[in-house]
């Protein structure tokens, strides 16, 4: 699929804007394709693999990073940045499948954004022993009384054509790392609001990581 996808991104200057529209209608499809099959297996790694994950030190700076381009490369169109990323040394307690946790949130972000010019803000708070990530963008928002329902298994947005499966998988994934995650108001401290707009728009879904200073306070007894 991703070589389907990458084929037709090659066709776009070449149609017509009839032509453009109708490959549009085939990326979103494949890219959909994509992003099912990336759950289905990072959701076969979770619940067929080891019972206690074997949790290790992960850069999370190196982590979001890594994820933040990669969104930025599926999601062109979109302005996704991180102004003050964590320091060098912060190391969270998970395994490589927490860059799905990431990957999910961002594509969340963008996906269900109805905006003609998406904003996506990576946000990070390092307290001692924790840190705290958030995941904000200038969308429609949630009503406050369907966001926790939205991490059950199969559950969708209003008018999602997302999997609903993807905030399912980051919070079984973020709990097998004795994290939390947990959806917010979006403050307009991340994303400023428009002179034009009477309400604050957007979400911020917000992931709480132990790091490695966790471990060190409780073998040393603090």
């Amino acid at each position: 699929m991703n070589v389907i996808v990458s084929w037709g991104e090659m066709l776009e200057n070449e149609l017509s804007s009839d032509g453009r529209e109708k490959l549009d209608r085939v990326l979103r499809a494949g890219n959909h394709v994509i992003e099912l099959t990336n759950v289905a297996r990072d959701l076969s790694a979770l619940i067929h693999g080891d019972e206690t994950p074997d949790l290790k030190p992960i850069s999370l700076r190196q982590l979001l990073t890594e994820e933040l381009e990669k969104r930025r490369e599926t999601f062109s169109d979109a302005e996704i940045t991180m102004p003050d990323p964590p320091g060098q040394e912060t190391r969270v307690l998970a395994n490589k499948l927490l860059s799905s946790v990431f990957r999910n949130l961002g594509n969340n972000a963008v996906q269900h954004n109805q905006r003609p010019d998406p904003k996506v803000v990576i946000t990070v708070e390092e307290m001692d022993d924790t840190v705290r990530v958030r995941v904000a963008d200038n969308g429609p928002g949630i009503p406050a009384g369907v966001r926790k329902d939205l991490f059950q298994e199969g559950q969708k947005g209003l008018e999602s054509g997302g999997t609903g499966m993807g905030l399912f998988l980051v919070d079984n994934l973020v709990e097998s790392y004795d994290g939390k995650v947990w959806i917010a108001d979006c403050s307009e401290d991340e994303l400023p609001r428009e002179a034009a707009e009477t309400d604050q728009p957007g979400v911020a879904f917000v992931v709480e990581l132990q790091t490695t200073e966790a471990t060190n306070n409780s073998e040393g007894g603090g």
